[in-house]
């Protein structure tokens, strides 16, 4: 029932698998079959996984009428993560020939290599079909791109499919075989009712955006808004115990979060089943957004329940479990925010160079603002904990020197260089558009309802999000949306200018003034530090134990540490004459004040140092500060409390 509503395909009935082609010998690609108008598809891909143990795939991708020189490609990174992955790396062989027929074989074809990621293969001038075939070793799990083993075939399609660059609006179908014993197929694409083990897709963005697992998976559905959602959980091939997870708790609560984003986007949900592909296993995590589906992984851990007095399985570890919920509630938020509305700059997707947009912030900041925020609303996770995590993202922000350096567009701007590349330098140059862009949504959000608090329209930055899904469809019925047109909302929404918001806080440095906004929703930012205690003393320096050698891995250009000739990778091996470890440096400065003159002994290059640090006080952009709510609110702030937060103030609970 499950892969029939999916629109996927069951496993297939037993095989022997065979042993994988040699270089140069054709797979056998699909035939020609006939779309819903009777016309063939203009595009087979037949995906062989005869032995999967090795890590490897054949495709066979078989191109209608072709006339002349061919161009083909293959994406140069993946929509969801802005940084080249040269997934064409990856293929081990590729030939070109022509396809033949019953009677007379096909020829080989010249194919030439045009770029790093692009190949013109020369048919002839009358119209003849022309098959690729390559073969891919498969073996890039935690990035999600493509991975092959004896117990699953992950493919992330644009790491995976060539595509032929003029035709890349034709339809197309994807047939998989053989498959392994018992192995099923999950995606979001349609199943091919005509022929077993193939999936269709309308062209190559909607194959891009519609990751294929196939292997031995656990399994359930879920209803939210009225539509199905479709779990498969990836365990290295392993059948789930029974304290692994609780389907029940994962579809309640994933219920609850589909649920509360729909009320701020609205029913329906903009798709008619979606598809969840998680893959469980020590050292995993992370997460990326589709069309109609997304792929999250965490380790074990994040999963894994017991049984409470009551009978009832709870989670083992409850902040790996509020930080899973919290995936998962990205991802699908997602599901609007890039997936149905997306940047102009974005739109289309440009698969074979880096695509440069200053809106990530947006695409992803925002995203992460509303992850926590959802699984707070949708009663997953408590409100004290939201507002500790709050916190800590904006006493991180400030205290980041690199706040001072990089605005939020250039940040995302240079995703490509920096961010999805980062160096030791990082924190004093650079700034996250996710946490950052979290903050600032945070500010952006406080800021209009602080507008229209005293207005019969009192607005938030739900009713902006909700705006940009209906007036920015995803292509082609738009061509995107703009910073400009974002202001222009907030300006319908509030009556009031945001260009100077936009032009402090995300095309410049300023920080928000979050004392005063967050008593908007009768919040305080106060000290985390009780009141007389003495101020800490301040190094600057982030050591890692490696190895059994504490080593200098960041210098904070606020710190003394970064006058004092201290360079990344020196082996500090005493702290004033007593050995060190990163791990104790922490409870070593707590014994000192600011003002304490230390002596750091380190190995730089195999020489032994020994460098002096007058310790500074924590300046003052980096000391603690909390989030609680105000002893005596005003009626407008409990009412904005409780629409921001989804609870009630607690004295009226």
């Amino acid at each position: 029932l499950f892969l029939l509503a999916v629109g996927v395909v069951a496993a297939c009935a037993s095989s022997t698998p065979s042993r994988a082609a040699p270089r140069g010998t054709l797979l056998e690609p699909a035939p020609r079959q006939p779309v819903a108008d009777g016309k063939p598809y203009p595009i087979e891909y037949t995906v062989s996984l005869a032995a999967p143990q090795t890590q490897t795939v054949q495709i066979a991708m078989r191109i209608a009428a072709v006339a002349g020189d061919l161009e083909i490609a293959m994406p140069v990174w993946r929509p969801g993560r802005y940084a080249l992955i040269e997934p064409a790396a990856s293929i081990r062989w590729i030939t070109a020939a022509t396809a033949g027929t019953s009677n007379e074989p096909g020829f080989p074809l010249p194919i030439e290599k045009l770029d790093k990621a692009t190949w013109r293969v020369s048919a002839p001038a009358d119209p003849t079909d022309v098959v690729i075939t390559y073969e891919l070793y498969a073996s890039s799990l935690n990035d999600r791109t493509r991975h092959v083993d004896d117990t699953h075939a992950f493919l992330s399609p644009s790491t995976v499919f060539l595509y032929p660059v003029e035709w890349r609006a034709q339809p197309l179908r994807v047939r998989f075989e053989p498959l392994p014993n018992d192995w099923q197929i999950a995606t979001s694409l349609e199943a091919d009712p005509a022929v077993p083990n193939a999936v269709t897709a309308l062209n190559y963005d909607t194959l891009v955006d519609s990751p294929i697992e196939i292997g031995l998976h656990e399994s359930f559905t879920f209803t939210a808004g009225g539509k199905p959602h479709h779990v498969v959980i990836w365990m290295g091939g392993q059948q789930a115990a029974a304290d692994q997870f609780d389907t029940n708790k994962l579809s309640e609560d994933f219920t609850a979060i589909v649920e509360e984003q729909l009320k701020i986007f609205g029913e329906p949900p903009p798709y008619e089943r979606y598809l969840y592909i998680l893959h469980v296993g020590p050292g995993m995590g992370g997460g990326t957004e589709h069309l109609s589906s997304f792929v999250a992984q965490a380790g074990p851990a994040a999963l894994e329940v017991k049984l409470d007095t009551e009978g009832a399985y709870q989670p083992v570890d409850e902040k790996a479990y509020r930080g899973f919920l919290s995936l998962i509630s990205h991802e699908h938020f997602h599901t609007w925010n890039v997936k149905r509305f997306r940047p102009a700059d974005l739109t289309p997707y440009e698969y074979r160079r880096e695509q440069y947009t200053r809106l990530l912030w947006l695409v992803e900041g925002t995203t992460s603002y509303y992850d926590d925020l959802v699984c707070v609303r949708a009663g997953v996770a408590p409100v004290d904990k939201y507002l500790e995590m709050m916190a800590g993202t904006i006493n991180g922000e400030l205290g980041r020197p690199g706040g001072a350096v990089q605005p939020l567009t250039e940040s995302s701007f240079d995703a490509w260089i920096k961010f999805n590349k980062p160096s030791p330098d990082a924190a004093n140059s650079t700034v996250s558009f996710y946490s950052r862009g979290s903050m600032v949504s945070l500010a952006l959000d406080l800021e209009i309802r602080r507008r229209t608090e005293n207005t019969e329209n009192k607005s938030s930055l739900d009713d902006a999000m909700r705006l940009l899904y209906e007036r920015f469809p995803p292509p082609p019925l738009s061509t995107g949306y703009t910073a400009a047109d974002l202001i222009e909302i907030l300006v319908e929404l509030t009556q009031t200018d945001f260009s100077g918001f936009f032009d402090a806080h995300i095309s410049a440095t300023e920080p928000p003034d979050f004392a005063s906004l967050v008593g908007v929703v009768g919040l305080g930012l106060v000290p985390a530090d009780k009141e007389g205690e003495p101020v800490s003393p301040f190094l600057g320096l982030t050591l890692t134990d490696r190895a059994g050698k504490a080593v200098v891995t960041g210098i904070a250009t606020d710190g003394p540490g970064y006058t004092s000739g201290i360079l990344i990778e020196d082996e500090v091996v005493a702290l004033s004459g007593q050995r060190l470890s990163a791990a104790g440096l922490d409870a070593r400065l707590k014994k000192l004040k600011p003002g304490d003159t230390v002596a750091l002994t380190l190995f730089r290059r195999e020489q032994l140092r020994e460098i002096e640090i007058t310790l500074a006080e924590v300046p003052a952009n980096r000391r603690a500060r909390k989030l609680e709510r105000i002893s005596e609110p005003t009626d407008a702030q409990r009412l904005a409390y409780e629409d921001w937060i989804g609870h009630p103030w607690p004295s009226d609970e």
